[in-house]
């Protein structure tokens, strides 16, 4: 089933409009395809996730890859001089075969090299969505790269200050599903190091990948988050798996099933399909983690395999946008799908 890209230039008019969608009216965004992203932030908990781009820090046309080693043609300059030594970066395929893909940078190896060379790091442990690359996939397609959002980048974002505090249960701080459940991790009392009640060590340095969302808890009082950006044109890769999952949608407006082209698909790769069914704890769903009451934060497909239904009252929700730009989600699948693509949902 190929997504619909209908509502054109949808983006553009929720910039303009100031609203992400009728469930979401406390998210303004302003100055498309360059914009601003805010969100009340509420006493307790509150879903977040980071779909515009912070900024490109270097774009340029591969002429030749050796596996994860990128060549780029004379005009691109040199990538190693516009990394930060201290920051984690990822490359964005912005068009060609594999637009959409993303791949962890070897920051040490790329400047170590200086030489023009990007440098990625594939496989396990990584956050790259393909495990490997052909020699020469890659050659013709425009790769941005891009700084990851780490929890050291979340305290300028977010105003007033937050709360910080040697002691977990009294500091502010987010919610990152890791495997199988939440994690928690709060701002240190000096208010720049981030720490966790589980681990010993500093986590400032830990990713929040595009694909996912996090929870955002405060303890004294509300906050504003605002978030400066720009607009992802080009497909956005969410590699899936079976299980429950952190899900971010990478666009700036919220999302339907219908933009999401979650269905059942007889033409879909066996054993990668959407799965179907009439009892929502054996179906495949998004559930709206932050808000209450559950029942009606959580959406199932039933099973004709081609409707969504909130379980509360299993009203239709397949055409509601309910897959929010900022909101906290967690996509519950049955079947793996490593190549699953959302298409940008307006008219580049």
């Amino acid at each position: 089933m190929l997504h619909n890209v209908s509502r054109r230039a949808a983006v553009v008019l929720a910039l303009i409009a100031g609203a992400a969608g009728p469930f979401h009216s406390d998210i303004t965004l302003t100055s498309a395809p360059v914009g601003v992203m805010s969100k009340k932030l509420q006493l307790g908990t509150t879903g977040l996730a980071f779909p515009l781009i912070q900024e490109n820090v270097f774009v340029g046309v591969v002429e030749a890859n050796a596996g994860g080693m990128l060549l780029f043609t004379d005009s691109a300059g040199n990538v190693a001089g516009a990394l930060d030594p201290q920051r984690p970066y990822y490359a964005e395929v912005a068009t060609g075969a594999l637009e959409g893909e993303r791949f962890d940078v070897d920051t040490a190896a790329t400047i170590a090299a200086g030489d023009g060379r990007l440098e990625l790091s594939l496989g396990g442990g990584t956050r790259s969505t393909l495990p490997a690359l052909d020699d020469d996939a890659l050659a013709g397609a425009r790769i941005v790269v891009r700084p990851h959002v780490t929890l050291a980048d979340l305290p300028s974002m977010i105003a007033p200050a937050l709360t910080g505090d040697d002691k977990h249960h009294r500091a502010d701080g987010v919610n990152v599903y890791e495997g199988s459940s939440y994690v928690f991790y709060h701002l240190r009392a000096n208010g720049s190091d981030w720490g966790s009640k589980d681990s010993p060590g500093e986590f400032g340095d830990l990713v929040i990948p595009p694909d996912t969302s996090i929870q955002v808890v405060l303890r004294a009082s509300p906050r504003k988050w605002i978030h400066a950006g720009a607009v992802r044109t080009n497909a956005f890769r969410k590699n899936l798996f079976a299980g429950s999952q952190s899900l971010g949608t990478g666009f700036p407006v919220a999302l339907s099933p219908v933009d999401l082209a979650a269905f059942a698909d007889v033409g879909a790769p066996a054993g990668t399909e959407w799965v179907g069914n009439g009892d929502p704890d054996l179906a495949d769903g998004i559930q709206l983690t932050a808000m209450k009451p559950l029942p009606f934060n959580w959406y199932f497909l039933d099973a004709d395999g081609a409707t969504w239904r909130r379980v509360a009252g299993k009203v239709d929700a397949t055409d509601t946008a309910f897959a929010g730009a900022t909101d906290a989600m967690l996509l519950r699948r049955n079947n793996p799908d490593p190549s699953f693509l959302i298409l940008p949902p307006f008219e580049p």
